[in-house]
C-alpha cells in the first residue's frame, strides 16, 4: 500500500511490469525441444529423480505428522490433569489468576488513601454519593464506574464506600476485589463472608458450601437488609450474569446498590439498561495535574522553583491527567535534585525507567496489564500504533487498511475485513487502551491516539519481540531482525542500517525532502515489501519499479 496526502494506492493500482505479451516464452530453435527423442531425455530423467524421491517425501511428513500428534495429544493430558487439579491458567505479565484465591495487590491502599493526598474528585464523589442513598429508582441498581487504569477508580469507590452518610444508609456492606481470574462459587462465597463479616454476624462452614446453597444462604441474609456491594477491578464481559441471581432485588428494603469499577465500557453495558448507570471517570484537568504534581514532587500546592516550571508542565502533559502516572514521577523527582538537566534526562529515559525504577512500577504493572490481557491479534493492532510518532492522532480508515494490509485482521465469513477491523478499533477503544481524538457524526471514532504513557509501553514492548524498527535523527544506528521500520523526519543512513533484510513494511512521517535514490533503492532492493505508507512524506511520484512489488497490498 502507498499512501499519498490525497488517498491510498494500493499495489494493485500500479500497472505491473513483466514480460511481454509472450510471457517469457523461449523462441528459436530451444523452442523445438521437447518434440525428438533427444529431447524427451531430460523430463524422463527428473520423472525418475520425482520417483526416487517420493518415497522419502512421504516419510518425512509422516513423521511431521505423528510429532504433531504426539504434542495435541500431550496438550491434551496437560489439560485434563489442569482440570482434575483445579490448575488456572496465569496470564502472561499479569500476576493474577492463581488458584482459588481472589488475590489483592496494591490497590487495596487506595482504598485508605488520605484525603489530602486525592485531587478532582469532590463533584463526581458527591454525585455518586447522591445517586446511591437516593437512588435513580426503588430496585436493586448498578452504578459501573468506567475509565482506564490509573485513573483514580479504586481511590474514588473507597471514599464513597467509607463515606459516613453511605454507612449510614445501608443495613450491610462487602469489598471485593474481582480481577481477571475467579471461580464463581468462590467469588460468591466470599461475598458471603464479607456481608456476614459487615454486620457481625457469624458463619459456619461457608467453605464447604456448594453454589446453590451460597446462593440460597445469600437470599436469607439479604432479605430484610438494605445492601451495598462493590466489585472492583472487573475483567470479564459477563461478569454480571455470574453474581446477579445471588444479589436479592428485596423491593421491601429499597435502594440497594451494586457499584463496579472497570476498565472495559463492555462489561458496563452488559448489565441491563434499565438498572444501570455508567459513570465514566474522566482523566484530571491540567489545573489539578498540577497541583497534585507540586504536591508530591515539592511538597507544596501550587509552587515550585521557577527553572522547573515549564518541564513540569511538560511532564504533566505526558502523564495525560493521570493520577497515578503524576503520583509516581512526582515521588520519584521529588528525590532529585531540583536541576533541570537532570530532571530532562530522567524524562528522557521514562521508557526504560518504566519497568525498572521502583517509584514506577505500579504505574507500569497497571498500563501493561491491559495489553497483557488482549488476544494475539489485538496485540499485534494495540503495537502498530508505536509504529507512529509520539502524540500522533491517526485517522481511524488509514489505521484499518494499515491493519488489514499487514494481516492482523482475521478472516470472518459473514463480515468484510474493514468491519471485522472497525471492531477491533471499538474493542481497544472501550478497553480504554486507545483514546478516541474526533469522532464522527454518529459516533465511531474518526481520528484516535494512545495515551503518552501507554506509548513508552507500546515502544518497549516493540523492542522487546522486534515488532518494529524506529528511526529517527537521534536513532539510526542498530538494525533489528524487525521486518518493519518506521522513519520520522530523517532518512540519512536508513538504508545502510536496513542492507540485506527482509523488509516488508515502510511508513514514513514528516520526511520534508525524499531523495529519490531512497525510493530508487528501496524498490529495486525490497522485493518482499507489502506496505509503503508515504501519507505524511513528500513525494512527487513512485518510480517505475513500484508494479514489480507484487506482494504490495
Amino acid at each position: 500500500m502507498a499512501c499519498f496526502p490525497g488517498g491510498a494506492v494500493s499495489g494493485g493500482g500500479v500497472e505491473r511490469g513483466g514480460g511481454g505479451g509472450g510471457g517469457g516464452g523461449v523462441t528459436g530453435d530451444g523452442g523445438e525441444r521437447g518434440r525428438g527423442g533427444a529431447g524427451n531425455a531430460i523430463p524422463a530423467a527428473a520423472l525418475l529423480v520425482g520417483v526416487y524421491q517420493l518415497p522419502c517425501i512421504i516419510k518425512l511428513r509422516h513423521g511431521i505428522a505423528t510429532e504433531i500428534n504426539d504434542i495435541k495429544r500431550s496438550l491434551a493430558e496437560i489439560q485434563r490433569r489442569g482440570g482434575i487439579y483445579n490448575f488456572k491458567y496465569i496470564d502472561q505479565g499479569s500476576g493474577n489468576g492463581g488458584g482459588n484465591v481472589i488475590r489483592h495487590d496494591s490497590r487495596v491502599d487506595s482504598i485508605f488513601i488520605e484525603d489530602v493526598e486525592v485531587v478532582g474528585i469532590d463533584f463526581a464523589k458527591e454525585k455518586l454519593i447522591d445517586l446511591l442513598v437516593k437512588g435513580i429508582s426503588n430496585i436493586r441498581s448498578v452504578i459501573a464506574m468506567v475509565g482506564e487504569g490509573g485513573l483514580g477508580k479504586t481511590i474514588l469507590v473507597g471514599k464513597i464506600y467509607n463515606n459516613d452518610a453511605v454507612k449510614k444508609h445501608f443495613h450491610c456492606q462487602a469489598w471485593l476485589t474481582v480481577g481477571k481470574e475467579y471461580l464463581k462459587k468462590d467469588l460468591l462465597r466470599k461475598i458471603l463472608r464479607e456481608l456476614y463479616r459487615s454486620t457481625r454476624s457469624i458463619l459456619m462452614e461457608a467453605d464447604e458450601m456448594e453454589e446453590n446453597d451460597v446462593i440460597m444462604k445469600l437470599w436469607e441474609h439479604l432479605k430484610d437488609k438494605c445492601y451495598m456491594i462493590v466489585f472492583d477491578d472487573v475483567w470479564k464481559i459477563e461478569f454480571w450474569r455470574d453474581v446477579e441471581h445471588a444479589l436479592l432485588d428485596n423491593k421491601k428494603k429499597k435502594n440497594s446498590r451494586v457499584m463496579l469499577t472497570t476498565r472495559n465500557n463492555t462489561v458496563a453495558e452488559f448489565v441491563p439498561f434499565s438498572i444501570a448507570h455508567i459513570h465514566k471517570l474522566e482523566p484530571l484537568s491540567s489545573e489539578e495535574g498540577w497541583k497534585l504534581f507540586c504536591r508530591k514532587a515539592f511538597g507544596s500546592d501550587d509552587s515550585g522553583p521557577p527553572n522547573l516550571k515549564e518541564l513540569s508542565k511538560h511532564i504533566i502533559g505526558k502523564c495525560g491527567g493521570l493520577p497515578l502516572a503524576i503520583v509516581a514521577i512526582g515521588g520519584l523527582l521529588s528525590k532529585k535534585n531540583k536541576i533541570a538537566s537532570e530532571w530532562r534526562n530522567m524524562l528522557d529515559a521514562l521508557g526504560s525507567k518504566l519497568s525498572s525504577d521502583l517509584y514506577l512500577k505500579d504505574c507500569n504493572k497497571i498500563l501493561s496489564k491491559g495489553y497483557y490481557d488482549l488476544s494475539h491479534h489485538l496485540k499485534s493492532c494495540l503495537l502498530y500504533f508505536g509504529v507512529f510518532p509520539e502524540g500522533c492522532e491517526i485517522r481511524s480508515g488509514r489505521l484499518i487498511r494499515l491493519w488489514i494490509a499487514e494481516g492482523f485482521v482475521q478472516c470472518n465469513n459473514h463480515l468484510t475485513s474493514e468491519l471485522v477491523a472497525k471492531e477491533y478499533l471499538k474493542e481497544l477503544i472501550d478497553r480504554s487502551l486507545v483514546q478516541v481524538s474526533k469522532r464522527k457524526a454518529f459516533g465511531r471514532a474518526k481520528s484516535c491516539r494512545v495515551h503518552d504513557l501507554m506509548y513508552e509501553t507500546i515502544r518497549r514492548k516493540m523492542k522487546e519481540c522486534d515488532f518494529c524498527r524506529f528511526f529517527d535523527e537521534k536513532n539510526l544506528s542498530h538494525f533489528s531482525k524487525t521486518r518493519r521500520i518506521s522513519i520520522d523526519k530523517c532518512t540519512n543512513g536508513v538504508l545502510e542500517s536496513i542492507k540485506n533484510s527482509k523488509i516488508h513494511s515502510i511508513c514514513l512521517f514528516n520526511v520534508n525532502k525524499l531523495p529519490e535514490s531512497f525510493m530508487t533503492t528501496i524498490v529495486a532492493d525490497f522485493k518482499l515489501l507489502k506496505i509503503l505508507d508515504f501519507e505524511n512524506a513528500l513525494l512527487d511520484c513512485l518510480p517505475d519499479g513500484v508494479g514489480k512489488l507484487f506482494h504490495l497490498r
